[in-house]
């Protein structure tokens, strides 16, 4: 039984949907099996479930519509591009249609959550946002201390990370069933951050001890995963830590002691349930991997790594005015940043239109709890960017950034016939 307060409204105490739950977490981190795709199998029965609603009702939220409508403009502006330069408009297209398709599925979960808890949805959503993180970050870490279950379950699924890969990239890399490397270390950054959200948690009680514990998880997880996220989650530990040891020592020291008892249960889980497999692992590929660049100041006394590389490679422009303004390179450019690709793709006026894309979808967020971390996770969706392509490819890592400004748009319930935040099928706004 809960009670909350959202924007001054306080809910009579409600039981949680526990389906919801289960539908919150096979759309973000359903696993990829070769037989079905348990996220993009969501997507499409929750677009198919508002779909149907819209047809019922004769309304569409404009929440959903502008986006929908803007998207499918690029996608027509961006298919013309490829087209007109002999080149295949199938790869970006596929990344931006996807955006549609997890728009409507994104806006079909919101209407779950609507009907069940109302006006008070925002709380129960992050709730299970952040279940569905720790479930997964659970997940990644036995696959870690687990390596016959780790080998069984990737040979379930189909993970681009290892596509035309070595068989020795699964023993040395740990990643979940369904987003994968530095994408979903981005969504371990983002679940720390709820961690610390007092709204998530019941009792202040709860709060204090769960939030340290569920952090350190999230940061371990981010650790196995990926450095993009586990630097990240590195630079915020620190600053916490300066800002709890001079503001809140008490805090600070309390964070001191969940932290080492969580070392105490790993020297014991180590000593005497690990086998010498895990840990040698770990110290041998995993550690040294996440760790480069402490390794590289030790041995060279230099910050350097190889993403770092990598990325400083990322960043090279089209040598034509015309390629740098309008596009038309082929979709296998020189660069996987996803800010580069679109210049060689569609050129800068391309990516202008992406960018503002993402304006309209930060526009008009109601929901302080949500607006706020619809901001926080378009920081984090961009940091992201900068070396991958984190779009329609990122899955789950997406559809959550569609579900947080879907729902922060608004508090008013959409099956309201007189909100004038519909549209009419029939005409007009209602």
């Amino acid at each position: 039984m809960l009670t909350y307060q959202v924007s001054g409204y306080q809910q009579k105490k409600s039981r949680r949907s526990f389906g919801l739950l289960l539908i919150t977490y096979l759309l973000i981190f359903g696993p990829k099996f070769y037989a079905v795709d348990i996220t993009v199998t969501a997507s499409i029965g929750l677009a198919i479930f508002y779909l149907t609603k819209i047809l019922v009702k004769q309304r569409i939220s404009k929440n959903v519509f502008y986006p929908f409508i803007y998207i499918s403009t690029i996608l027509l502006y961006f298919s013309l591009i490829s087209l007109a330069s002999n080149n295949d408009p199938i790869p970006l297209a596929k990344e931006f249609g996807k955006l549609n398709i997890y728009i409507l599925s994104a806006a079909g979960l919101l209407e779950l959550y609507k009907n069940r808890y109302r006006e008070q949805y925002p709380i129960p959503l992050l709730q299970d946002i952040f279940i569905s993180i720790i479930i997964t970050a659970v997940l990644v870490i036995m696959f870690l201390v687990l390596p016959e279950f780790r080998y069984f379950s990737y040979s379930l699924v189909d993970l681009f990370m290892f596509h035309g890969r070595p068989p020795e990239a699964i023993t040395n890399r740990i990643t979940d069933l369904s987003i994968g490397g530095s994408t979903v270390s981005i969504v371990f950054v983002f679940g720390a951050i709820l961690s610390l959200d007092k709204n998530i948690w019941q009792r202040e009680k709860t709060f204090k001890y769960s939030s340290i514990f569920f952090y350190i998880t999230m940061v371990f997880a981010a650790m196995l995963t990926g450095r993009t996220g586990f630097i990240l989650l590195l630079t915020i530990s620190t600053v916490l830590l300066i800002i709890l040891f001079v503001k809140r020592p008490v805090i600070f020291l309390k964070g001191l002691g969940v932290f080492l008892i969580i070392l105490f249960l790993i020297k014991i889980f180590n000593d005497y349930i690990v086998n010498n497999e895990v840990v040698d692992n770990f110290l041998d590929n995993l550690a040294p991997w996440a760790f480069e660049l402490i390794y590289s100041y030790i041995e060279t006394g230099k910050f350097s790594s190889s993403s770092l590389t990598y990325i400083s490679r990322q960043f090279i422009f089209p040598d034509t005015a015309f390629v740098f303004l309008f596009g038309g390179y082929e979709y296998d450019v020189p660069s996987d940043s996803f800010f580069i690709k679109l210049i060689y793709l569609v050129g800068v006026v391309g990516l202008a239109m992406t960018f503002l894309m993402f304006i309209i979808f930060l526009h008009g967020n109601k929901v302080k709890i949500l607006r706020n971390y619809v901001y926080i996770y378009f920081g984090l969706l961009m940091i992201g960017n900068m070396k991958e392509t984190m779009l329609g490819s990122a899955r789950g890592a997406i559809i959550l950034f569609l579900l947080l400004v879907i729902a922060a748009k608004q508090i008013k319930n959409n099956v309201d016939a007189n909100s004038t935040n519909n549209f009419s099928i029939k005409g007009g706004r209602k």
